[in-house]
């Protein structure tokens, strides 16, 4: 059975983790996981639309 993910270490400051988390208990987010990848997604959207500009 395939996976469809895959794990990417990431070191981040502290100050953003808490960020992170904050928005994580505001309800926006499940967890740190998933915001993560919706910020990974938003960085290769906006290069794909700098790229065709």
């Amino acid at each position: 059975m395939g996976r469809d993910r895959e794990s990417v270490p990431v070191l981040l400051p502290p100050e953003l983790v808490h960020e992170l988390d904050a928005l994580v208990e505001q309800g926006m987010f499940s967890s740190r996981s998933e915001a993560l990848r919706y910020g990974a997604r938003l960085v290769v959207r906006e290069e794909r639309r700098s790229r065709h500009n």
